[in-house]
């Protein structure tokens, strides 16, 4: 999909703008999370998912990347457009946003990729550990 949203800018280590203003409020229990975040952008071929999915697990800009396949349909260029595309869900701390951006911008060929970011509102101790491990963030 050709649509970016783009998270405000942060200190490094720290929640983007607007993130913990999401959260409060929110958490209803097992262990709250304003620091774990799903990134989110799509790509045109597999080859390419799964390339940039590998890239960020080795950077540690991502503990574990979710390639699915999906079907795109947005406006670009005066036109409705409907692509098959290859959704990255990629599990990581909000501090690690910056550098994912910063790379995904450097290695997507799209004019305007999207990049979402989703703050976990919550999830298991052991998960949101791992996360921090694998990111280097713990």
């Amino acid at each position: 999909m050709l649509v970016a949203a783009a998270t405000g800018g942060s200190a490094a280590g720290a929640a983007p703008a607007g993130l913990d203003h999401a959260l409060k409020g929110r958490q209803t229990g097992g262990m709250p999370s304003s620091r774990h975040v799903v990134a989110q952008t799509t790509v045109d071929s597999s080859e390419l998912a799964e390339r940039l999915a590998t890239d960020a697990v080795e950077r540690r800009l991502a503990a574990c990347v979710q390639i699915t396949p999906v079907t795109s349909v947005y406006r670009w260029k005066d036109g409705v457009q409907r692509e098959a595309e290859f959704l990255l869900s990629l599990k990581t701390t909000a501090s690690q946003v910056r550098g994912l951006r910063a790379f995904l911008e450097q290695e997507h060929p799209y004019d305007e990729p999207e990049f979402l970011v989703l703050p976990v509102i919550e999830g298991s101790d052991s998960y949101l550990r791992w996360i921090d491990e694998s990111t280097g963030t713990s």
